[in-house]
């Protein structure tokens, strides 16, 4: 049975794992290979994770299947204050092998019932139609006016953002 609960510093290498894995298998094609091939689970990756869950304006839920943490979420007050929201869901990532049995909805729900129900954004690769889709099926809407570039040394990651719980005027 799918359970979502609040993260606690003892998941933080699970969730990169979780982290690193899913980079690795859904952004395949998106991102060049030897950029996911560098990603890598890490004691640094690890310890970065377990700061932020320890951190109190820092939101970070796991989903679980029969004890075993298969997804996770994270978010907290916008980073970007240019933009007319108050929060933003910086990540969420379920295991390839487990997306499509509800994770990622239940994740998603958890974290609109933290911030009560407030509008919210989040970042989606622009290449990432399933995900496009996802969110889409969950009440966001993709707003084109608000894009990201993301410089890297040989490439760049366009990313476009989707606003839940968000009237436009």
């Amino acid at each position: 049975m799918l359970k979502v609960r609040k993260a606690t510093p003892s998941d933080a290498k699970i969730i990169a794992q979780i982290n690193v894995e899913t980079w690795k298998v859904c952004y395949k094609g998106m991102l060049p290979d030897d950029f996911l091939e560098k990603r890598n689970l890490t004691d640094d990756r690890i310890i970065a994770v377990e700061n932020k869950i320890k951190q109190k304006d820092t939101i970070y839920f796991v989903a679980e299947i029969e004890c075993k943490v298969i997804g996770f979420c994270c978010g907290g007050k916008a980073r970007d204050e240019n933009y007319p929201f108050k929060y933003e869901l910086v990540a969420i990532y379920v295991l390839p092998s487990m997306q499509n049995k509800g994770a990622g909805k239940a994740l998603l729900n958890e974290f609109k019932k933290a911030i009560n129900n407030e509008p919210f954004y989040l970042y989606a690769l622009k290449q990432n139609f399933k995900a496009h889709e996802f969110y889409q099926k969950n009440g966001g809407k993709k707003l084109p006016e608000y894009k990201k570039i993301l410089q890297r040394d040989d490439f760049n990651i366009e990313e476009v953002l989707f606003a839940f719980n968000y009237k436009s005027n």
